[in-house]
């Protein structure tokens, strides 16, 4: 039993955490399928969606590999902006041509200036391997030293501290989330329809805020 509520409370706080990230990807996608004359359908928000958490791939792996010593999951390969960037660029490009990388390149620079100090509780190396020191476009003219983010070891406790309840940071990125979801719905398929999903959203938000208390918390 333990070990299922460790479970469900990781999938529950990451799904909080990249909320924003999901919402955000399919409204970029969404306005620049208008921008081009695309008739959006549901399907570019879904890619959207994916393109802005796809440097989070990381973070399955982490847990699902993870060994004793502690990681940042900030410092691996996903979370390298000079090869993230142009590797999406040019695997979407390849595959599904301008549009795509457009997308691509707009939703990996989204998610990694919410990684970045100042809008997020992370910090980001945005140059490395030229320097490790980290980068934040709130301080374009500052490098400075990486912030202590053990992953493995704080990862859970990260969660449970600001996403599984409602803290300033969880609520205001679960309102700016929501509010991205239903315009994109919304332009996408009718009011209708962008409300229910506003509120459904909201209904699983309120779920995971009422049902955390009651989750073993996971150890640190």
């Amino acid at each position: 039993m333990r070990k299922m509520s460790c479970r469900v409370l990781i999938l529950s706080g990451s799904a909080m955490l990249g909320y924003l990230d999901l919402c955000v990807g399919s409204f970029i996608a969404m306005i620049v399928a208008k921008i081009v004359g695309v008739d959006v359908g549901l399907q570019h928000l879904l890619a959207g969606a994916l393109l802005a958490v796809s440097p989070d791939i990381d973070i399955p792996l982490i847990i699902l590999f993870r060994k004793k010593e502690i990681i940042d999951h900030h410092e691996t390969i996903t979370h390298n902006p000079l090869f993230m960037v142009p590797t999406m660029t040019c695997l979407t490009w390849y595959f599904w041509g301008p549009m795509w990388a457009s997308i691509a390149v707009l939703c990996v620079l989204w998610h990694f200036i919410h990684d970045s100090e100042g809008v997020n509780e992370g910090s980001l190396a945005w140059f490395k391997p030229f320097t490790n020191l980290h980068w934040t476009p709130l301080k374009p003219l500052v490098l400075s030293e990486p912030k202590k983010n053990e992953f493995v070891g704080g990862y859970a406790s990260l969660l449970h501290k600001y996403w599984l309840q409602p803290s300033t940071i969880s609520v205001q990125e679960m309102v700016l989330g929501s509010l991205c979801l239903l315009v994109s719905v919304s332009v996408t398929d009718s009011m209708l329809i962008g409300m229910v999903a506003f509120v459904l959203s909201w209904l699983g938000i309120a779920a995971v805020w009422s049902s955390s208390p009651l989750l073993v918390k996971y150890p640190a």
